[in-house]
């Protein structure tokens, strides 16, 4: 009898224990619910706020302008000319202002900015602002729509391209910047190239080794449709014009102390950074040197890029790291 009792109450408190257990997660999901709920209304209300904000800013601006399209992008069958619409859509305007477009001219590269991190580069802004400048030309718009304006473009595959959108009015004028197309950049390409060593050493006097990794590419960063230099949206037609030229050849030697240590190609990589090709090479190089000097300073990469059509390029890199 007392063992049929002790059964019993023990599935007597199993059930009281699965109870409180139900009830005590119930309860948590209920807690759950009810946070969740109090954060989608938080999110509603910000997302409100940030509306209201935005039409209020609006109402105040003088003109907003939504963006800048390009269509119909092509190099003409010689790559001598480079081609496109453009088409900039504002959703608000001066009443009776007067729209035009202002373009700046440039023979000169963008200069590069070293970037230690990755196969890529930006442009520095100290450095753009050095570049050599025609004065500005003015480019003829149609409006067919309401504050929707539209050029046809027909540039030189010698120059790069920048371009502002100016609206006059009586009381002000303002000036929108809206970018750069680098024709230039794209018909004359120059190349970076990032040096790193995986190890570096001396054995003895005699006996000094590196072992390096080269990583050469454009250095116009191609990684999406529309590129990034400082407040300049550049724009690129597709990949296949870009690269029609071709890369015939990269040799590229290793120089310790302005003697010569080793000599390679850098042949092309199965990886790529978006749109950038890569080309690469990974080995070793031997060289003399005193056991206790500094070494990573006195090394020098010459790199010597050859075209398709037989052009020379050639540069130097130090050792990033």
């Amino acid at each position: 009898m007392k063992k049929n009792y002790m059964i019993v109450l023990g599935i007597f408190l199993i059930m009281v224990f699965v109870l409180f257990q139900y009830s005590y997660f119930q309860k948590v999901n209920d807690v759950q619910y009810s946070i969740d709920q109090v954060t989608r209304e938080i999110s509603a209300i910000r997302s409100d706020i940030s509306q209201q904000i935005y039409q209020l800013n609006a109402e105040k601006a003088d003109y907003i302008l939504d963006g800048v399209m390009f269509t119909d992008s092509k190099f003409t069958d010689d790559k001598k000319k480079f081609s496109t619409q453009m088409k900039i859509t504002f959703s608000k305007l001066p009443a009776n202002a007067i729209c035009s477009l202002e373009v700046l001219e440039s023979s000169d590269h963008y200069p590069i900015q070293y970037n230690l991190y990755g196969p890529y580069n930006e442009y520095n802004v100290d450095g753009v602002s050095q570049m050599k400048y025609s004065s500005f030309k003015t480019v003829t718009l149609l409006s067919d729509q309401k504050n929707i304006y539209t050029a046809g473009l027909n540039l030189s595959y010698e120059k790069n391209y920048e371009y502002t959108f100016v609206i006059e009015t009586p009381m002000q004028v303002f000036r929108e910047k809206l970018g750069a197309i680098p024709v230039l950049e794209w018909t004359d390409p120059i190349y970076n190239a990032e040096v790193n060593y995986s190890e570096l050493g001396v054995r003895s006097p005699d006996d000094g080794y590196i072992s390096y990794n080269i990583n050469l590419y454009r250095a116009l960063d191609q990684s999406s449709g529309n590129l990034l230099v400082n407040d300049k949206i550049l724009i690129y037609p597709d990949n296949e014009r870009l690269n029609s030229k071709g890369i015939s050849s990269i040799t590229y030697k290793v120089l310790y102390e302005n003697a010569l240590i080793k000599e390679g190609i850098l042949d092309h990589s199965n990886n790529s950074y978006g749109n950038n090709e890569i080309y690469e090479a990974h080995d070793t190089a031997k060289f003399t040197a005193d056991m206790n000097a500094d070494l990573t300073n006195k090394f020098i990469f010459e790199f010597t890029i050859t075209d398709a059509e037989g052009k020379v390029t050639t540069f130097e890199r130090k050792l990033n790291y």
